[in-house]
């Protein structure tokens, strides 16, 4: 992690990415660029960076937001994942991801839209991953009734 200061004296920090739960949007070995903000600036659709339970560091979608016994609680979920991550209070909040960077291109996030687009990939990965599933019992199934797949290869 490299950190500096913006114009507006905010922190501003560079991670490098690792997993898979935010593709196609943030891939493996990427880089992000991640903005001190307030919690109350954080809309549905950024992309924030968090502690995890296990304190390591998680950069996913928002994709709620609300008051739990008036704290500010925010609902998190990876672009890829087919589940919600738990709710996360503010104090575990980092930054919101401003910029990333692929291979030797940059990219800003736009202010406008991310709530739809937050959304609309939510909605994308979880119906590929019925999709997949759907496809991959009737595979199974006709492998089996087909005596291609006996009970003991299962």
């Amino acid at each position: 992690m490299k950190e500096a200061t913006s114009k507006e004296n905010q922190k501003v920090s560079l991670y490098s990415t690792m997993g898979a739960s935010m593709f196609p949007f943030i891939c493996w070995n990427e880089y992000i660029v991640v903005k001190d903000v307030l919690p109350q600036k954080i809309e549905i659709g950024d992309i924030v960076l968090f502690s995890s339970n296990n304190n390591s560091k998680v950069a996913h979608r928002v994709v709620k937001k609300g008051f739990v016994n008036g704290s500010l609680i925010f609902q998190t979920k990876g672009d890829r994942n087919n589940f919600l991550d738990e709710p996360i209070e503010t104090n575990r909040i980092i930054g919101k991801v401003i910029v990333l960077r692929r291979k030797n291109k940059v990219f800003g996030l736009p202010s406008k839209g991310r709530e739809l687009i937050g959304y609309k990939m939510s909605c994308f990965s979880i119906s590929i991953w019925h999709i997949f599933k759907r496809i991959a019992v009737k595979t199974f199934s006709l492998l089996q009734s087909n005596k291609i797949l006996s009970r003991g290869d299962r």
